[in-house]
């Protein structure tokens, strides 16, 4: 016989007094799977939107690459940038040759037009 006493799902709570058969146990292991099914169903469904989000804001997002060799009159040197979104980052290795008169300044240009009006450059 199940017990009077029940918990908050419905689950059998025995005293020594009860006389439990094996259709009680079935009756509680039906209760504690839907309980695991619609968790799972809720943890799935959270997992799908979560997912959803990422994508969304993943897809505006473009990401584009390059690189250049320098070899000019005063320098040597490579430089690769990354642009994902609005935000650039210019990578740069340049050696100055001996006997220039560049000081302190350096501006790195080149990108591509096309990139050049959606980028914040991040030094």
């Amino acid at each position: 016989m199940s017990s009077t006493n029940k918990t908050s799902l419905g689950l059998n709570m025995w005293e020594a007094s009860d006389k439990p058969v094996r259709q009680d146990f079935v009756n509680d292991n039906v209760i504690v799977d839907q309980e695991i099914i619609a968790t799972n169903e809720k943890i799935n469904q959270k997992i799908s939107d979560v997912n959803g989000k990422i994508s969304a804001l993943n897809s505006n997002l473009e990401l584009e690459s390059g690189a250049a060799t320098i070899n000019a009159d005063w320098a040597i040197g490579s430089a690769n940038y990354y642009k994902i979104g609005k935000q650039c980052v210019v990578n740069a290795l340049v050696t100055l040759k001996q006997n220039t008169t560049i000081n302190n300044t350096l501006l790195i240009s080149g990108l591509p037009v096309a990139v050049q009006e959606k980028v914040c450059l991040i030094y």
